[in-house]
Formats: C-alpha cells, structure tokens, sequence
C-alpha cells in the first residue's frame, strides 16, 4: 500500500467516525405551545417521525411554564399516546432522574418550574398509535404550559418517584419537600457498570473516542506499512 492509498484509508475511517459522532450527538428542538391548553387539556405534540429520527432511546427535555392556578391548585403535566383513544399516558414507561409523578402518572411541578426530562424508551416510540397520519407523543396539562420539546439520544435514568395525593397541592407550592432518595450504588458496582457501557446495549455503538483511538492507530499502522514497502 503507498501513501495516497493509506491516507484514503485514513480519510475514510474519519468519516465514518464522524458519521457515529453526529449520531450520537444529533437533536432537535420542537416548538409546542404558546397558549395555555386548558385545564386537562393538550395542544401540539411530538410527531413520531422526529423521534424516529434521533433513534433509540430518546430524550426529551421540556421547557414548560406554570401559569396563575384557577379552581385546580396544582400544576401537572403527562406524556401521552396522542392518536390513541382516551389519551392513554406513558409516564410509567419513561424514566427520570428528577421525575415527581402521581399514581396516576401526571407529573407533578413546583409553582414556577421552567423544565422537564425524561427518556422514553424505543419500544414505547415504536408502539405509538397512528390515526390518520397523526402519530406521537403529546402532553396533557393542569396549570402548565408545555412549549417546546428538545429531543437528543438517551439512556435510561432513575425510576420516577411517586408522591402521595395529599402531598401534591403543598409540594406544587413549596411546602412539602420530598424524602431523601436511597444511597447510591457502591463504587465497584458504579465501575462495573460503566465499563459494560463502553458499547451501547441500544445501538452497538462503540464511543467516539474509542473510535478515534482506533481509528488513528490503524491509520499510523498503515502509513507505517507503505514506508516499509
């Protein structure tokens, strides 16, 4: 192999390390709403092609906007299965490392909170409902404004946490406070479980910088190869 060819080879792998990379990385930000739904009421949604296309898991980060409570004195927000009938909800399919929610899957925000996440998994995006061309993931409200949507690769986060009914209306207005989380997981384990990450188990995706280092050795192990011919 001469130079020419080796550095091709070289340019090649690049790409296709940089291709991985901006998969990896790619996201998008969808507009939502502007006005207020009503209460339990929903506006625009996500449509299922935009998360299609990040792949996988994904995860959406929601900025969102309480506004001045009426007769209900709580602010609430659900992802939902929009096209299904009778707007079946899918917080409990999702996961959230900051994720308040009642039993009955609304997620509960304190008076002034400006943002949501969440992951939601890939099956459950395939499983959404479409009715006549509308597919995707939309928001039933009580005193929230959801107005946009930023969509990027995820990984499962922490199970959602669940506060009792009575506790809602206080926590919602800064006057209850959850209880402490469980201890985290001892080192080892955490050592453990990020080097069986080092591939993702969703798209077999070694991380770009294992694919750089590679990718460099073999395009110096190349050059070294055409200098020896």
């Amino acid at each position: 192999m001469n130079i020419k060819k080796a550095v091709s080879a070289l340019a090649a792998a690049v790409v296709a390390v940089t291709m991985s990379a901006v998969s990896v990385f790619a996201e998008t930000t969808i507009q939502l709403d502007s006005d207020y739904a009503g209460n339990w009421g929903a506006g625009a949604y996500i449509p299922k092609d935009e998360l299609d296309a990040i792949g996988g898991d994904v995860k959406i980060t929601l900025k969102v906007e309480t506004v001045e409570p009426g007769n209900e004195k709580q602010f609430l927000v659900t992802p939902m299965d929009y096209s299904a009938p009778g707007w079946p909800r899918i917080t409990n399919k999702c996961t959230g490392d900051n994720i308040i929610a009642k039993e009955d899957q609304f997620i509960v925000l304190v008076q002034g909170e400006d943002t949501v996440e969440f992951v939601v998994p890939e099956d459950v995006i395939a499983g959404l409902t479409d009715k006549d061309g509308e597919c995707g993931i939309g928001f039933q409200v009580c005193n929230v404004i959801v107005k946009s949507a930023k969509l990027e690769a995820g990984e499962s986060q922490k199970a959602n946490r669940i506060i009792d009914d009575d506790n809602v209306i206080p926590y919602c207005f800064g006057e209850y406070e959850m209880p402490e989380e469980a201890a985290e997981p001892a080192a080892e384990e955490t050592a453990a479980a990020e080097e069986a990450e080092t591939t993702s188990p969703k798209t077999g995706n070694t991380s770009a910088a294992v694919l750089v280092c590679i990718t460099a050795l073999a395009g110096t192990a190349a050059l070294a190869a055409s200098k020896r011919k």
